[in-house]
């Protein structure tokens, strides 16, 4: 009896390809207990089969181009976590930026590359060029070949479907990585002009502040000196104005010489350079014009220092506390301005030629999506940076509804250009004859026209290509079923079929 059931599950496994594994228990009387275990069949490269593009090096097509990290998506380990495995079986890795070592530009590695890798890993297919990108063969005769089919009831049974083309609002772009940072123009850290003790607190951490609100207030003899000082000037400059005005009037009944009145006149313009000094110290210690005429007005002699707001702005960070005592070199809080953020793009070098100031930038946060963040380029660096091989490109961001936040990653498209000059095509309107892209221009009830075409990917719609032709604004192109026009215009390779195929130019 067992050996007819291990037979039996043989040709299961046989059948379903599968891997059952058999477990019986010979103590017991009412025949074996069977548990199947179905294990997933892996490559050679430790990946599933069919996923794997070592393997099956047409999935390299099929899954695209990761405009992310410049590589393919099916060799995009930074995207998919499970291929990690591959290349480390190919002994294609680098331990230390965690990246494959054939695509790792963040070091010069001087490990000659063994066989393996040199013919199975990624640069193997380093310079491979997408079927889609070739451009059409000047030599190809299937242009403008002509697919009849003999009765229309035959096309309408085949399930062909049309769709127009529409001129393409497209974008050719450049992607990159992004990070978020505070607009460093609207970023103070608060430091107090005098060193004194801190006697008030007048905002904590995340409070709204306008420019020129109090934020604290110190004691400091330095601040009470100055003002000590400029009353002083203030009143010598009273003073020497009356002795000017008198002088003046004494001259004109001959009472006085013109000597006098000069040094009633010197002495006045030496008082109001005073002044003038004493107000400046009063600046450098942070007082704003409005501060200076109310103190002029008041003549108070207090030793209080009040420390303004910049901007306006919250306080993201506070370091002072009441009572202590605080020097020109402790920063007490710092206020930021999110009404605008700035985003540090890094751009890869092979990119460098397309990316210039003033191009526009849509930015995506992963943990925002699906909002979009607009801006312009407003400064490239100048040096490609040693870490990371990547340059850098500032954009300023509207953040008026304050999700942005100093820290975040996302990635970024750089527009390059806008309303490229092509047609949309669905990706399933576009057949491979051999040397060609082509698609299927409907010319009458039941006839199509072949056009070659050359195509791009497109930055917005990622089911379609941006194509470019011997093709026109709402010309009918076959959707659904032109493979079957493919096997028509190829026939002679593969048999008669149910249509007519005149030969192009």
């Amino acid at each position: 009896m067992k050996l007819i059931f291990k037979f039996v599950a043989l040709l299961l496994c046989i059948i379903c390809g599968a891997s059952i594994v058999l477990y019986f228990d010979a103590s017991t009387s009412s025949g074996p207990d069977l548990q199947q275990s179905i294990s997933i069949e892996k490559c050679e490269h430790k990946l599933e089969i069919g996923t794997c593009a070592f393997c099956d090096p047409k999935l390299i097509e099929s899954l695209g181009f990761c405009h992310g990290h410049g590589v393919p998506e099916a060799f995009c380990t930074r995207c998919n976590s499970d291929l990690i495995v591959a290349f480390q079986h190919l002994n294609d890795w680098c331990k230390e930026h965690k990246l494959p070592e054939s695509q790792c530009q963040l070091c010069k590695s001087k490990k000659q590359p063994n066989k393996k890798t040199s013919k199975i890993g990624l640069k193997l297919f380093a310079n491979t060029t997408f079927r889609s990108q070739s451009k059409p063969n000047q030599d190809c005769k299937n242009q403008d070949a002509l697919i009849r089919f003999i009765d229309s009831k035959i096309m309408k049974k085949s399930g062909i479907k049309t769709s127009k083309l529409a001129q393409s609002m497209d974008q050719n772009i450049v992607s990159c990585n992004a990070q978020i940072k505070y607009n460093q123009n609207k970023l103070a850290h608060i430091t107090p002009r005098a060193k004194g003790v801190l006697t008030t607190i007048s905002k904590d951490i995340g409070d709204s502040v306008l420019q020129g609100e109090v934020l604290a207030k110190i004691h400091s003899n330095e601040f009470s000196i100055a003002k000590s000082e400029y009353f002083q000037a203030l009143t010598l400059v009273k003073l020497w104005e009356q002795n000017h005005q008198s002088e003046l009037a004494l001259q004109q009944d001959g009472a006085t010489s013109s000597r006098e009145v000069l040094q009633t006149k010197t002495k006045l313009v030496e008082s109001q350079i005073i002044v003038e000094k004493s107000l400046q110290k009063l600046r450098n210690l942070g007082l704003n014009s409005d501060q200076i005429k109310h103190l002029k007005a008041s003549s108070k002699s207090d030793s209080k220092l009040s420390i303004l707001s910049p901007f306006n702005g919250h306080i993201s960070k506070r370091h002072a506390v009441t009572g202590e005592m605080v020097t020109t070199s402790k920063s007490l809080f710092t206020v930021v301005d999110t009404s605008k953020m700035w985003a540090f793009l890094d751009i890869l070098p092979s990119d460098l030629t397309k990316v210039n100031i003033g191009q526009n930038v849509e930015v995506k946060i992963p943990e925002l999506s699906p909002l979009l963040f607009s801006g312009v380029i407003s400064w490239i660096d100048s040096a490609i940076s040693e870490s990371s091989r990547t340059l850098k490109a500032k954009v300023e961001l509207s953040n008026q509804n304050q999700m942005l936040k100093s820290g975040m990653f996302g990635t970024a498209n750089i527009i390059i250009n806008n309303n490229i000059n092509s047609l949309l095509v669905h990706k399933s309107s576009v057949q491979w004859d051999g040397c060609c892209n082509v698609i299927f221009i409907k010319n009458s009830p039941q006839s199509f026209i072949t056009k070659k075409v050359t195509l791009k990917p497109s930055g917005v719609n990622k089911d379609y290509y941006l194509a470019q032709g011997d093709i026109k604004t709402n010309d009918e192109v076959a959707t659904t079923g032109s493979f079957l026009l493919k096997t028509e215009l190829m026939k002679d390779n593969i048999g008669a079929g149910c249509c007519e195929a005149d030969s192009g130019k």
